[in-house]
């Protein structure tokens, strides 16, 4: 299961509980340099950055200025990975583009795009009834959301298409041709240069995210303190 936390007391103590009955135990208080963390556990916690957290994702929603639709917006769900776990999440998710696919036509003539990460897209999430978002509506505040805006960049080096291509194996098993060199259409993979982050997960509007601090963050050796 997943939760995103706020470090100041009134974010902290309204959500606690939820922690705490997740968990099976008391929770009194952790420490991190940063103004969002996110709880990701399975009876065991970790703490990690909230966007990072998104690595888990397999889907997200690319946004084009449109080509067809004369420059309006254009969003197209696509399969993406960050990496096969968290510790080799890298902050910059690849997705693949099939050469006759809208979203790499808009891609070749605007590269600004836009990547949406919805927390009730995850199966971490699931409740016991199968619901998501732990029984939330995807719209929820408490529902967490994370938007990367930037430059889509193709991924030419071969070791990062190689790591790619080993994630999307792990991520993507059902899915042969994401990690065996793409469509039978041709395309490219892509993965974006981040240029605004913005994170929603509670009331009064979204949290804009260091970008250079989320780059360079990397997987803490933490642990909460409990009583």
């Amino acid at each position: 299961m997943i939760f995103l936390f706020h470090t100041g007391t009134k974010k902290w103590n309204a959500r606690a509980g939820l922690l705490e009955k997740a968990c099976g135990r008391r929770v009194s208080a952790f420490c991190f340099p940063y103004e969002y963390v996110l709880i990701c556990f399975s009876k065991s916690l970790k703490i990690v950055n909230p966007a990072n957290a998104f690595a888990f994702s397999i889907f997200n929603i690319v946004s084009t200025i449109s080509v067809r639709l004369g420059g309006s917006s254009w969003g197209n769900i696509r399969s993406t990975v960050d990496g096969v776990s968290l510790q080799s999440s890298t902050g910059k998710p690849i997705f693949y583009l099939p050469l006759p696919d809208p979203t790499n036509i808009d891609v070749l003539q605007n590269q600004n795009i836009s990547l949406q990460f919805s927390e009730a897209s995850l199966a971490e999430r699931l409740d016991d009834k199968g619901n998501s978002c732990g029984g939330m509506d995807a719209m929820d505040p408490l529902c967490a959301r994370v938007m990367i805006s930037g430059i889509a960049k193709k991924v030419t080096c071969p070791e990062h298409l190689k790591l790619g291509q080993k994630a999307f194996k792990e991520r993507h098993p059902l899915a042969p041709w994401l990690w065996k060199g793409g469509a039978h259409t041709g395309g490219d993979y892509y993965t974006i240069e981040p240029q605004k982050i913005m994170l929603l997960d509670y009331y009064g509007g979204p949290t804009l995210v260091d970008v250079q601090k989320y780059l360079d963050w990397k997987v803490p050796e933490l642990s909460l303190v409990e009583e």
